[in-house]
């Protein structure tokens, strides 16, 4: 799904694990501000990956897989991520739950929050992309 509006462009992308989908992430970082992304598949200690995927963009992520507890624990089919144009008056926010990350971005006169959330469901819906204007 993708909104497009005075030239800030949005896509949101269940990415099915960041390494399978890099070149997707790739084409989409050449098309849109920020890009959202789901089901990144990465463990806290492989989150850096998110910063070499665009030299043009910030990224951040979350992760509930973490390698140092030894026994690996948290959903292996989980992570959020965001990356935004580095042009962009932006910055993260989060909270402790582990599948929602926030990007504040400041405009001429006002800011837009946008909330990434991965909350996956055991039932399945179609749902039609729909595109935003004003």
């Amino acid at each position: 799904m993708a909104a497009r509006n005075e030239g800030l462009s949005v896509v949101t992308y269940n990415s099915r694990g960041l390494t399978a989908s890099l070149h997707e992430i790739e084409q989409l970082c050449a098309m849109y501000h920020i890009i959202f992304l789901q089901e990144t598949w990465l463990a806290k200690q492989t989150l850096d990956k998110l910063t070499d995927i665009s030299d043009n963009h910030f990224a951040c992520g979350k992760a509930e897989v973490d390698y140092t507890k030894g026994i690996t624990s948290g959903r292996l089919y989980s992570g959020t991520a965001i990356l935004w144009n580095k042009k962009l008056n932006a910055k993260i926010f989060m909270n402790q739950d582990q599948r929602i990350i926030g990007l504040e971005v400041c405009l001429d006169s006002s800011s837009l929050n946008f909330l990434n959330v991965y909350m996956p469901g055991s039932c399945h819906i179609a749902v039609t992309p729909t595109t935003m204007s004003t």
